[in-house]
């Protein structure tokens, strides 16, 4: 499989900074990571976003992230949280899943690129089952805000019993904001006022988890955006389909 470019021109770099004031480190039991791909543009989409909402604020046991596509941006409305990095991201997704068309809203959970967020015993057996099983890797984040951007010091270690797999394990970090409020003024969401929750705001990685485990820093620009609103999600996932391995969540709001 072919590995994806860094995103956003992040890099790893080694350690070396001053000591960090908050971390957050990954539990005994693994943190399902549920995406949602939606758009400012789509008229399908404010209901999963309330959904989406609704799970984020009702169980600390998921990392919720919202991801906008870029490619309703032609079609009236320019949602201003979209990105391209998004839209490989979810096209990655779907082709490692053997699907072949891009939908809005798509909700996936770990190798699930196709969860019915509509269906409650759905989504809850799909989390039970990302759950279950001993964590494959142990993840860490320790960060500052200084000034205008957050110096984030990560660290991944594969665990015990972390079999090979053919494909390495890669690390993703997911800037989010925890909240965000839009009056749509055209396009099929014409006149709505729209809510949205855990939008990813920056993405960074792949970095490939090697065996012997994977640290350093990444310095993430914030300018323009509120630091007491915003949260950081490092995961790790299968290179063969996606699997969630772990996620941590760190708030920045008390980095300072």
């Amino acid at each position: 499989m072919r590995w994806l470019p860094a995103l956003l021109g992040f890099a790893l770099s080694s350690p070396a900074w001053a000591a960090p004031a908050c971390t957050a480190r990954s539990g005994s039991t693994r943190l399902p990571l549920v995406e949602l791909y939606t758009a400012e543009g789509c008229n399908q989409c404010p209901p999963a976003d309330r959904w989406l909402g609704t799970l984020a604020s009702g169980s600390k046991d998921v990392a919720a992230l919202a991801f906008h596509v870029d490619y309703w941006n032609d079609d009236g409305w320019v949602d201003p949280f979209s990105d391209a990095a998004y839209t490989q991201r979810q096209d990655y997704r779907v082709r490692l899943a053997r699907k072949k068309a891009l939908v809005t809203p798509q909700v996936m959970v770990g190798a699930n690129s196709t969860v019915n967020w509509r269906e409650p015993a759905t989504v809850n057996r799909v989390l039970r089952a990302a759950r279950q099983g001993a964590p494959e890797v142990a993840l860490s984040l320790s960060g500052n805000v200084i000034g205008d951007h957050a110096e984030l010091q990560l660290s991944a270690r594969p665990g015990v019993e972390t079999k090979p797999e053919g494909e390495a394990p890669m690390l993703w970090l997911a800037l989010y904001q925890e909240g965000a409020d839009s009056r749509i003024t055209a396009g099929e969401n014409r006149g709505v006022s729209l809510h949205h929750t855990n939008v990813v705001r920056k993405l960074a990685g792949p970095w490939k988890l090697e065996a012997t485990g994977t640290q350093g820093t990444v310095s993430i620009p914030l300018k323009g955006l509120d630091p007491t609103g915003l949260g950081v999600v490092l995961f790790a996932e299968s290179g063969r389909d996606a699997r969630t391995l772990q996620s941590v969540v760190l708030p920045l709001r008390n980095c300072r």
